[in-house]
């Protein structure tokens, strides 16, 4: 893969990532999901492809675009992992409830 193409697949990948924080601002966690694999695919695609020097240029823009991805993903880390909390706590409620239900009957 030439410098373009890997340059291409990076501001591609971030794409993608601005669109998955744009979702797990909304709490559309699907489409993040759904999102994430295209990304993989394209991480994949990368991996295999991008082993050579880049110039001086091509490699600033390359870093710029890293980082970029790299902030949308601690904010996507962030408000998943509150949302994951949430998640866990209305299930342990639910568990809690379903077995004080057990316990003493429902009325």
């Amino acid at each position: 893969m030439d410098s373009t193409g890997i340059i291409g697949g990076y501001e591609e990948m971030l794409n993608l990532t601005r669109q998955m924080l744009a979702f797990a601002r909304n709490g559309e966690w699907d489409c993040l999901a759904a999102l994430e694999k295209q990304r993989t695919a394209i991480v994949a695609r990368l991996a295999k492809r991008d082993v050579g020097p880049l110039g001086a240029p091509e490699q600033a823009m390359k870093g710029e675009l890293i980082r970029a991805i790299l902030a949308a993903d601690a904010e996507i880390m962030t408000r998943s992992e509150s949302w994951l909390g949430e998640l866990h706590g209305g299930l342990r409620s639910s568990g809690n409830e379903y077995k004080l239900k057990q316990v003493y009957g429902t009325r």
